[in-house]
């Protein structure tokens, strides 16, 4: 009999239990809205995102450049080697761009990085493709300025939007190898303008030229 009780009592509990709606369901987080804890200013991530842009242009001109010189008809391999490096470098800027604006928590999306064309893939020689070289470094310096006038506020007389934090990220990784690669390029051209007016001789100026900087 007793067994009989305890047997009614629990087929009763399944049975409620098989009824009632459970208590502990969690519904959607319908109410629970995105954390906006990003805080860059608009313009100034977007400066920094064009930024992308120019310095994947930079090393792809770069690597046209290393072609350009490695082939048969206009061989300097010194050259060559010279801005390959040159074109990892600016890969790694890009990337480093990219790094930090998740880091800041923005997202990049395909648009924002478009197809990607040398600025040349022809060079009459070595010395034009130092000029344009150091046209290319002069503007990436000149770029990172801008960025960094612009996330500190710029032209805000109030200031209300300066952000301390991209302006140090961008001096301190980048702004001073603009500055020495720039003044490296500039001395080059120095070098090899001088070898060029002693000898008289263009092509034998950027044989030895080439051949010092393949020593290096």
């Amino acid at each position: 009999m007793k067994s009989l009780l305890i047997f009614g009592v629990l087929l009763a509990v399944v049975q409620l239990s098989t009824q009632a709606e459970p208590k502990c369901w969690v519904g959607p987080p319908e109410t629970i809205s995105k954390l906006q804890w990003p805080d860059m200013d608009d313009e100034c991530i977007m400066e920094v995102k064009k930024h992308i842009k120019r310095e994947l242009e930079a090393s792809v001109t770069y690597l046209a450049m290393a072609a350009h010189f490695f082939n048969s008809a206009n061989f300097r391999p010194g050259v060559a080697k010279f801005v390959l490096k040159h074109a990892s470098e600016e890969r790694a800027h890009a990337r480093a761009l990219m790094d930090y604006i998740l880091m800041r928590g923005y997202d990049i999306s395909k648009d924002e990085i478009p197809t990607i064309k040398p600025l040349s893939t022809t060079w009459d020689g070595v010395f034009e493709a130092l000029n344009t070289t150091l046209t290319i470094e002069k503007d990436v310096r000149d770029y990172f300025k801008k960025i960094i006038f612009v996330c500190e506020g710029g032209s805000d007389p109030e200031h209300k939007s300066v952000d301390y934090h991209v302006s140090d990220f961008l001096t301190g990784t980048f702004l001073d190898e603009q500055h020495q690669g720039v003044r490296e390029i500039s001395g080059m051209l120095t070098t090899l303008g001088r070898i060029i007016a002693n000898t008289g001789n263009t092509a034998f100026a950027e044989f030895e030229f080439d051949r010092t900087l393949l020593e290096h």
